[in-house]
């Protein structure tokens, strides 16, 4: 079996997925509220113990920047919680979608993997956004979840699963730190064209340091 070829896409639209091909290398920025092309706005850290701030907003750089999603609903800022607790959507939605894998030629043999590295060796994991911060402990602050697996593109949208919205900044099942706490889509993509699709959100803390973080976001899949 010939390799599949992987393409990552993105959408603006949560209902009707219009799925629109982005470069591999495409840089992806969480960002504060009032983001705009050429102006993505920082994310501000939370004050106070133990607090946690939800990204604001989450834009694809391509030839211009391209918000996919809003995750917080107030337009003032973003949403803050105490003591770790997380709660990822402010409006409660029960669908969203904000990016998807697609293997547009040949089929997978096993399940796919999403994995979040510090370089494209994938031999780290060192880097504050996915080792975590003091208060934190060794706690990605990247999260991730499957809300279709090998699904047509003309299919609606995923489901959050029960538990990812309320998850706590410290709960490690959705965390991506390389491959010990990745993410296994529930199918293999079984036919050219079809997807995974996931939603993404990252979590500041309290004492997460202010300037740039980045890491590297890799899809592992697998083929006979």
């Amino acid at each position: 079996m010939a390799a599949p070829t992987i393409l990552f896409r993105r959408t603006t639209s949560e209902t009707t997925p219009a799925w629109v091909t982005i470069d591999a290398n495409t840089t992806i920025t969480f960002t504060g509220a009032g983001s705009s092309d050429g102006d993505l706005k920082p994310i501000p850290v939370p004050t106070g113990s133990n607090v946690v701030r939800i990204a604001d907003e989450l834009w694809v750089d391509t030839s211009t920047d391209i918000e996919i999603t809003i995750y917080a609903d107030d337009p003032a800022g973003g949403l803050e919680t105490d003591s770790f607790s997380v709660d990822m959507f402010a409006s409660n939605p029960t669908t969203t979608n904000t990016l998807a894998i697609q293997a547009d030629t040949n089929p997978e043999s096993q399940a796919g993997e999403l994995e979040a590295w510090d370089n494209t060796s994938f031999n780290s994991t060192t880097n504050e956004i996915l080792a975590g911060t003091t208060n934190l402990g060794v706690h990605s602050q990247v999260r991730a979840v499957e809300t279709a697996s090998n699904v047509v593109i003309a299919t609606g949208a995923g489901t959050i699963p029960a538990g990812y919205s309320t998850q706590t900044a410290q709960q490690t099942t959705w965390q991506l730190q390389g491959d010990i706490r990745s993410l296994t889509f529930s199918s293999a993509i079984t036919a050219a064209g079809q997807q995974n699709r996931i939603a993404m959100h990252l979590i500041v803390v309290d004492d997460s340091t202010a300037g740039l973080d980045q890491c590297e976001l890799t899809y592992k899949y697998y083929f006979t």
